[in-house]
């Protein structure tokens, strides 16, 4: 019944066939014992893969198994240590969570030099009771109470799925395919220390829940195949009201219609938030709910901030009707965020000086001398900042919108100037940007259109004595 279980789950579930290779996550216990056995007897080509946390000190002994074990079965085997007590001292963060962002990191990376196809791991039904009700304890939606799938994608195995054949097979039934076909396997000592919240889960919890209730865990998958049902439903849901929201979806940053946005009911505004996060922010399935309402807040307005930062690595910014999602600053440069504000006509920059574009923007110049910008340039820093030669700027700096007749000439034309409208063009600004993009020009000709090379007449060159810095500046409103 195990074998035809398993097997039926590879092939209907997991979507795997028996040309296709397979990494197995191997721990030496019970779970990837067995797992590994019935890969072998069904004829799939597998490779076996150790990543040793160096939390235990029978974990040499553990690492010895794995090569005896591959060696028995004439597989490959790939190894790999790291010191996850002290990474997670390091990264504040905890050992749990640390081992196994280091373990998914080590299989996706063996997994793509031996040209697997998919990631195999031991978890069974067991790990699923106890993964559900631990998202239960934390705090979680429908997707913490579906808890894991047989096949899913991974943050850190990027094309390279994801499998869990076994999470229809109960514990007991492993152990006792293991006993039955005389398969030795070790014992993690560190199952039996309830401080780590699984084991607590596993050795005290469901334990006291089995006394309330025999069928406590047959009742949560139960649950949960309900739940899933309902889950993918939602899914398609959400995918469709994502595609109608969002107008920019990119790696690492995403665009939001504001509009469209606040009309959405209060759950489809989470799940946008939820699969934009997911897909362009790759932040894995672990989504705190905070984060994603502290977005979904700030995008209704009910904050006086312009931009904020819920996370350590996210950022988030609303200009006009758009709302933003983004890691990194210098992606914005192509997005209406840098438009003049409305309020706004001729603005006049002074050097050393800075002035506001909109509420969350501002230009920034500065003047240097020769030595001192050498000492602190770094070529194509970014699309934001550009040198120029102060004795080629003609005059009071000002920003401005495009006026009818206006030519550039960047950068790399060799002194040639083309109409800022070929220009935007060429460099496929959409029509509605153009008529706000800001243009830094003294008192003949554009110096500067941001977020682009600066033009050729002021560049810095061997002869140049004092140089001008310009900075788009993303500020806090």
């Amino acid at each position: 019944m195990l074998i035809q279980a398993v097997l039926s789950a590879l092939t209907t579930e997991c979507l795997i066939k028996k040309n296709q290779k397979i990494l197995l996550g191997f721990s030496g216990g019970p779970d990837s014992v067995c797992l590994l056995n019935l890969l072998v007897q069904a004829g799939f080509n597998v490779a076996i893969a150790y990543f040793d946390h160096q939390l235990r000190p029978e974990s040499g002994e553990e690492v010895e198994f794995a090569r005896r074990t591959a060696a028995r079965y004439k597989l490959g085997l790939v190894t790999e240590a790291s010191d996850i007590a002290n990474l997670a001292r390091e990264e504040r963060e905890g050992i749990e969570s640390t081992a196994r962002r280091y373990r998914y990191q080590f299989l996706a990376e063996k997994a793509s030099k031996l040209g697997a196809d998919a990631i195999a791991v031991a978890h069974h039904a067991d790990d699923q009771v106890e993964t559900i009700l631990m998202n239960i304890i934390r705090g979680t939606g429908l997707d913490g109470l579906v808890g894991m799938s047989y096949l899913s994608e991974h943050p850190f195995t990027g094309n390279i799925p994801v499998i869990r054949p076994m999470l229809n097979v109960w514990k007991q039934d492993i152990l006792a395919y293991c006993e039955e076909n005389g398969l030795d396997y070790l014992i993690d000592s560190t199952n039996f220390d309830s401080g780590f919240t699984r084991n607590k889960m596993r050795n005290e919890i469901i334990p006291a829940l089995i006394d309330i209730n025999p069928n406590v865990k047959q009742n949560v998958l139960r649950m949960r195949g309900i739940l899933q049902d309902e889950n993918a439903l939602l899914g398609d849901l959400s995918l469709t009201a994502y595609k109608n929201t969002v107008v920019r979806d990119e790696r690492e940053l995403v665009e939001i219609n504001l509009r469209k946005f606040t009309q959405r009911s209060v759950s489809m505004q989470r799940r946008v938030i939820m699969t934009a996060l997911r897909r362009s922010l790759l932040v894995n399935r672990d989504i705190r709910f905070q984060l994603i309402e502290d977005l979904r807040v700030f995008f209704l307005g009910a904050l006086r901030s312009y931009r904020i930062q819920p996370d350590e690595y996210i950022q988030a910014l609303i200009e006009k009707d758009s709302g933003f999602i983004f890691r990194d600053v210098d992606q914005l440069t192509n997005f209406n965020e840098m438009g003049l504000s409305d309020l706004h006509q001729d603005l006049n920059l002074d050097i050393p000086g800075e002035v506001r574009i909109n509420p969350c923007w501002l230009i920034q110049a500065e003047m240097n001398n020769r030595k001192t910008w050498k000492s602190n340039f770094v070529q194509n820093e970014t699309p934001l900042i550009v040198y120029f030669d102060a004795e080629k700027v003609n005059g009071r700096l000002s920003v401005r919108r495009k006026q009818s007749g206006d030519r550039y000439a960047p950068l790399g034309m060799d002194g040639h100037s083309m109409k800022v409208s070929d220009f935007w063009i060429n460099k496929k600004i959409p029509q509605r940007l153009r008529k706000d993009w800001p243009l830094v020009c003294d008192q003949e000709k554009i110096l500067w259109i941001p977020g682009f090379q600066p033009a050729d007449f002021a560049r810095v060159t061997t002869s140049t004595r004092m140089v001008v810095k310009l900075q788009v500046m993303l500020t806090d409103s």
